[in-house]
């Protein structure tokens, strides 16, 4: 029902967002892939099990680095060394580089292109007809409207939050008993419930890796 004009600058718009979309992903990959955190000292892999040890070393090794031990933020290096890694500094630079991607004011920020991005999705909003972009996109969706929305976020928030609140109650306690002090803080939460599991259900996930080889998830 728009006017020749309009789908002309929605046609615009649309091309915008998708060149934005396709820069918006390219810069987080190009900063996740700048960061890598090299140890030479043996020490501060205290607490890493042996299999991710030897995958940092493995990844030194493709870079053509001996000695040392090379740590990066894709997910397989990220998670497990926020969940073993006894050195709580290490644990720290490791979450905030990983938590300040495209937001380090380089070659890769994304805050302009976020900017930019927010401008376009309104503009095609109201171009159609919709006050606001999430409006427009909640058209054809379970939620319908953005007063739904937040029903539901409203519904989820009370039932989650008292458990939530046991949990980082319980989490703190024990941290409290293994000799922590200060306020626990984002780069501690993995490591500690890591350790509490440990505790209450002698498990860890380490344990099941042999039982997921590749030949016997293929089997």
């Amino acid at each position: 029902l728009l006017t020749p004009e309009q789908k002309n600058e929605l046609k615009q718009v649309n091309e915008q967002l998708s060149t934005l979309g396709v820069q918006f992903s390219n810069n987080l990959l190009a900063d996740n892939n700048a960061f890598t955190l090299v140890i030479d000292n043996p020490n501060d892999l205290k607490g890493l099990p042996t299999s991710i040890q030897t995958a940092a070393n493995t990844e030194a090794l493709n870079r053509k680095k001996e000695g040392v031990w090379i740590f990066t933020l894709s997910k397989p290096s990220l998670i497990p060394f926020l969940t073993y890694a006894d050195n709580r500094e290490l644990r720290e630079k490791m979450y905030r580089a990983y938590a300040s991607r495209g937001n380090r004011d380089n070659q890769y920020d994304n805050k302009e292109v976020i900017r930019k991005m927010v401008a376009l999705r309104l503009e095609k909003a109201q171009l159609l007809g919709y006050p606001t972009y999430a409006e427009y996109v909640l058209t054809d969706r379970m939620a319908q409207n953005t007063e739904m929305v937040n029903t539901f976020l409203g519904q989820l928030l009370a039932a989650s939050h008292p458990h939530a609140l046991a949990e980082k109650q319980e989490v703190e306690e024990f941290a409290r008993r293994q000799g922590f002090k200060g306020e626990l803080q984002r780069w501690d939460w993995a490591y500690y419930s890591n350790k509490l599991k440990q505790e209450k259900y002698a498990l860890d996930d380490e344990m099941l890796k042999p039982y997921f080889k590749l030949e016997n998830v293929q089997q």
